[in-house]
Parts: structure tokens; sequence; C-alpha cells
């Protein structure tokens, strides 16, 4: 009878063909945010809904923690998959939910900078980001951080994209030797 222990098996590797055709598509979808001004894409709708989801759940704490709640939870609910993903070790899920957080900022940014014109079409009330920053007496620098904001989390999406390449050839490393014959 054989007394080993059973080994988890090892979790999927995915092809590099696919990962590479990912990330081709994350880039296109990124690349949009530079084409269209206010680019909203499909992801945006899930993203509006779990942000508009934060602002009742909040309104517990506050007036101030009820606008901070729909941009919170924007960022929570794709961090929570982040680390879900990542304590399991499921590489590609995380790394696009990685990528996920970084578009939630790039929205963050793209609102940050319309705190001053509030020109962009909201569902109703008040802008957050404009009550956010001018509760805490930033909105005059609203531009700047917006700036800022986009750079960072614009890094944090190319930085995603390019693990998950690398984890892709890693995973599958190309020989090509055995091509070439």
């Amino acid at each position: 009878m054989d007394t080993t222990p059973l080994q988890n098996p090892p979790l999927p590797a995915y092809r590099l063909r696919i990962r590479v055709w990912i990330v081709v598509w994350l880039l296109y979808f990124y690349s949009r945010w530079f084409v269209y001004p206010n680019y909203y894409s499909r992801l945006d709708n899930i993203n509006l809904v779990i942000h508009e989801a934060g602002h009742p759940l909040m309104s517990i704490f506050g007036e101030f923690m009820q606008f901070l709640g729909g941009t919170l939870f924007q960022l929570m609910i794709p961090t929570v998959f982040f680390v879900y993903f990542w304590v399991r070790r499921v590489n590609v899920a995380w790394q696009l939910c990685l990528f996920w957080i970084g578009e939630n900022f790039l929205n963050i940014s793209y609102y940050a900078w319309d705190a001053v014109d509030q020109a962009l079409p909201l569902l109703g009330g008040e802008h957050d980001r404009a009550y956010l920053l001018g509760h805490m007496w930033l909105l005059s620098h609203a531009r700047t951080l917006e700036t800022l904001i986009f750079v960072f989390w614009s890094l944090l999406i190319c930085v995603a994209l390019w693990v998950m390449l690398y984890d892709g050839i890693k995973k599958q490393p190309m020989n090509i030797n055995s091509q070439i014959e």
C-alpha cells in the first residue's frame, strides 16, 4: 500500500498564446483611455453598480463616509477578489484583478479631474469627488491629483500585464530550437 501523502495537483498553467491574446486585448482596452475622452466600457457598468452600492452601505457611518463609500467599494471589491485568487495561487485571475484595480483608479482619476467642472453625467445627487476633495481642502489640486493617480495606476496596469506575460513564459517556456528543426 502506498503511504505517500497526496499532494495538491498543480494549478493549471495557461498557454502562452492565450496570455498574449489576453494582454493584447487588455492593452487595446487600456489604450481606449488615450483615444477617447471620458472612455466608458462594459466593465465600467460593473464598476458603477459596485460604486453605487457603496454609498447606502457606508451611509450609516455619516455623510463623509457615504460619499467615500462608492469609491471605497469600487476599490475594495476587486481587491478582495485579488487577495482571494492570490492566496489560492490562481495567477491569471489575480493578475486580471490587478488590472481591474488599476482600471478603477483610472475612473477615479478621471472623476477627480471633473470635480472642478462637474461636467460628467451623474446618476444623481452631488459629485462624489467634488464633495470629498472639497472637504479635504484639495479641490484646488484636483487636476494635479488626477494626473498623479492616472500615471501611478497606469504603471500598475503595465506591471500587471508584464507579470501576466512573464508568468506565462515561466510556466510554459518557449523552445525556439524545436521549432527551427
